[in-house]
């Protein structure tokens, strides 16, 4: 889900060149994973949150950890034992 944290970055200007550098080598090193809809449709998470949140679940299946402002998600996650953290949480430790 890399695509959303690109996509959420609300940077210009120069730091905004900084963070997309950043970005780029991360993707560069990372290992990817990746699920067909055909495989995600039978994913258990599915019917409830959809495709997209499907496939979160499933890389956080491989030991990947989940960042989320979707506190649904966060607790179906922490609920089957997977490592999740609500941003809604690191944000109020930055207060």
């Amino acid at each position: 889900m890399v695509s959303q944290v690109s996509d959420l970055t609300k940077l210009s200007g120069r730091e905004f060149d900084m963070v997309r550098e950043q970005f780029r080598e991360f993707v560069v090193s990372a290992e990817e994973c990746s699920y067909s809809a055909r495989e995600l449709v039978h994913h258990p998470l599915f019917a409830r949150f959809g495709l997209a949140d499907a496939s979160v679940s499933a890389a956080c299946e491989q030991n990947r950890l989940v960042l989320t402002a979707d506190l649904d998600l966060y607790i179906a996650l922490t609920s089957r034992g997977m490592d999740a953290v609500n941003f809604r949480h690191v944000r109020a430790l930055a207060w």
